[in-house]
């Protein structure tokens, strides 16, 4: 294999081997601490464009299988790991790990010190930008182009459907309108699970349009990037908070809370792993959640913006859940689930009861397209 490196906007170097595409690739790195899931966490649009460090130190060993995709494509720029590997024992697997690089044009970089640039990214003051190149390139040149390299863009935008989509189910009891910020698929098979019928837009589609579809409740969707650089959002949360049950999920969190007057932080490592541990304040247990996001929500103001906080973070304290009863609105900062083991299953769940609790299932039958 061609020997390639990592460069940090910092100037530190981590020299390994290249698989996958063997592209030049630029990116923010962040690192992730599942022990599982690498294909999931590859094709979740909320990474789109990251160079995604693994810190578990074998991956590929399951190859990809196409069933269990987050959405149609790869959306990290490039994946960094300890050790990769392409004899995958799972009977499932339809390509293996460096195949399904170089059919994305995703590049790669193996046999470097993974717990280093680990520490390195947690020590860092500022989020990070870093380059997989070939070995034989300038350090000093590589540098010099990262710090010159701006990343200021929508990343919602370049991941949102480009039309409406319609994610049916058996026996449909609610009709669900998701603002498309970078869905995960399993989100919506969550959704599915519970009887409702998603109807994908957009995510700068109007509030009329909206309510066109007559929605029993509308979905703010996680995704990648700000809630700061989604004003239209923000904006779309406070013309239709009130009108029918509201749910948000990540960056639908993150949006639904600056709506509300809280503010918004941005992380200097960012937090991606699935071993999140988070309390649920009614209950007093403690969830292991997933999660992805380099945004945090302040808890300043909270007494003011009219929202009861129902989820903390264990280690942190920070918030990671909010409640609006009286307009009917739900958003937490992991990813919950009612089917699988559970896990956060009441926040989707309560979202069900407010829609019936304001008419449901009277809407999805005539929506069964």
């Amino acid at each position: 294999m061609a020997k390639r490196k990592l460069v940090l906007e910092n100037g530190k170097v981590f020299r390994g081997e290249g698989f996958g595409n063997p592209g030049k690739t630029i990116g923010e790195i962040v690192f992730h601490t599942a022990m599982v899931g690498y294909q999931e966490i590859m094709t979740d649009p909320t990474n789109h464009g990251r160079i995604m460090l693994m810190s578990y130190p074998l991956i590929g060993n399951y190859g990809f299988t196409e069933d269990d995709n987050q959405s149609l494509n790869v959306h990290i720029s490039g994946l960094v790991v300890s050790e990769h590997n392409e004899n995958p024992s799972n009977f499932r697997f339809t390509t293996t790990l460096g195949e399904t690089m170089e059919l994305n044009g995703t590049v790669g970089l193996s046999g470097i010190d993974t717990r280093a640039l680990v520490k390195t990214l947690i020590s860092s003051e500022k989020p990070l930008l870093a380059m997989i190149v070939d070995d034989e390139e300038d350090d000093e040149k590589c540098v010099e182009e990262l710090r010159n390299t701006s990343c200021e863009y929508n990343p919602v935008k370049a991941v949102t459907c480009k039309r409406v989509l319609y994610m049916r189910t058996r026996n449909p009891q609610y009709t669900v309108v998701a603002v498309d910020c970078g869905v995960r698929a399993s989100l919506i098979k969550e959704l599915n699970a519970l009887s409702c019928n998603l109807v994908v837009v957009p995510y700068d589609t109007s509030a009329e349009n909206i309510m066109k579809y007559k929605p029993d409740g509308i979905f703010f969707t996680n995704g990648p990037g700000s809630p700061y650089t989604n004003t239209s959002l923000i904006e779309l949360v406070k013309e239709l908070k009130g009108k029918v049950p509201i749910l948000g999920i990540g960056l639908g969190f993150h949006i639904i809370c600056v709506a509300y007057g809280l503010e918004a932080l941005r992380l200097s490592s960012g937090v991606a792993g699935s071993n999140i541990p988070v309390l649920e304040l009614s209950s007093g247990k403690i969830l292991i959640t997933s999660q992805n996001h380099c945004f945090e929500i302040s808890s300043k103001n909270v007494e003011k913006s009219n929202l009861e906080v129902t989820y903390k973070n264990v280690m942190t304290g920070g918030l990671e859940g909010i409640e609006d009863e009286a307009n009917g609105v739900i958003a937490v900062q992991f990813e919950p689930n009612a089917t699988g083991d559970g896990t956060g299953g009441e926040v989707l769940r309560k979202f069900i009861q407010l829609m019936i609790a304001r008419g449901g299932a009277e809407n999805a039958e005539e929506n069964r397209y």
